[in-house]
This record gives structure tokens, C-alpha cells and sequence, in this order.
């Protein structure tokens, strides 16, 4: 009895610590879903405002679309040694379409939901209001501000 109640216990300490094991692997195997799921919306969701993007600049040099100018990344072309800069004001906003005006962007839009393509930033020119041009402080390290040409 004592022999067979010793084995009984053994048995339940090994499967005790089986259950223990499982569960640290269920825990992982839950998280590796929920960051391979999480992974997956990010990658649909950045394919399909691509898909937009791409669609409006189709449509702008096929002349569908009347003042389309193509992607802030690509618009106005500068210097190299300004990239750093531009892209560190600009966070989010690389790939917003430069468009004409607000009919523009409005046919943009339009487009875009008929078409169910998406969502994607849009930046008319004429119509918005004009910034005021910054004064430059004289530090070291600060060069000059962007301006368009």
C-alpha cells in the first residue's frame, strides 16, 4: 500500500508539473497568435493604402483625375542633405498625395470610395492657408529652413 501510495504521488507531482508545462506553452503559442495576427492587419492595412495610392496616381497621369502631383516623398524634389530633415517633419505624411486644389482632393476622395480602395492622406495646394515664413535662429547646427522652389 505505502509502495502503491508513493507511486500515486510521484504520478501526480509528474503530471503536475506536465499541466505546469503546458500551460507556459499554450501562453506562448497565444502570443506568437496575437503578434501573427497583429502583424497581418498591419501588412493589409499598409497594402491597401498602397493600393490607394497608386490608384490615384494612375488615375492623375492618366488625366481622370484633373491636379494630381504625386506623393509629398517625391514632391518637391531637394537635396540630399535635407532628407533626414523632411522626413523626420513629415513622419506619416511621406506618402500623402500633393494634389492640385480642393476639387482635387475631393475627386480623390470620391474615387477612392466608390471604388473601395481605402483611405489616404491628401494635400491640396491652392486654397490652404499660407504659412508665415520662419525666422531662423542663429545656433550652431541649424542650417536653413525648407522652402519649396
Amino acid at each position: 500500500m505505502e509502495r502503491t501510495l508513493e507511486r500515486r504521488i510521484a504520478q501526480k507531482e509528474a503530471v503536475g508539473r506536465e499541466i505546469v508545462e503546458a500551460g507556459k506553452i499554450a501562453d506562448s503559442a497565444r502570443e506568437a497568435v496575437v503578434e501573427f495576427a497583429t502583424q497581418r492587419e498591419l501588412a493589409e492595412t499598409v497594402a491597401s493604402e498602397e493600393k490607394a495610392l497608386r490608384s490615384i496616381e494612375e488615375l492623375g497621369e492618366l488625366g481622370v483625375i484633373k491636379g494630381v502631383y504625386g506623393r509629398l516623398r517625391t514632391w518637391p524634389r531637394s537635396t540630399k542633405s535635407f532628407q533626414k530633415a523632411i522626413e523626420a517633419a513629415s513622419v506619416g505624411w511621406l506618402d500623402a498625395v500633393v494634389v492640385k486644389d480642393f476639387d482635387s482632393a475631393f475627386t480623390c476622395t470620391e474615387t477612392l470610395r466608390r471604388m473601395k480602395l481605402g483611405r489616404i492622406k491628401i494635400i491640396p495646394l491652392e486654397g490652404a492657408a499660407t504659412a508665415k515664413p520662419l525666422k531662423t535662429p542663429q545656433k550652431e547646427g541649424v542650417r536653413v529652413p525648407l522652402k519649396h522652389s
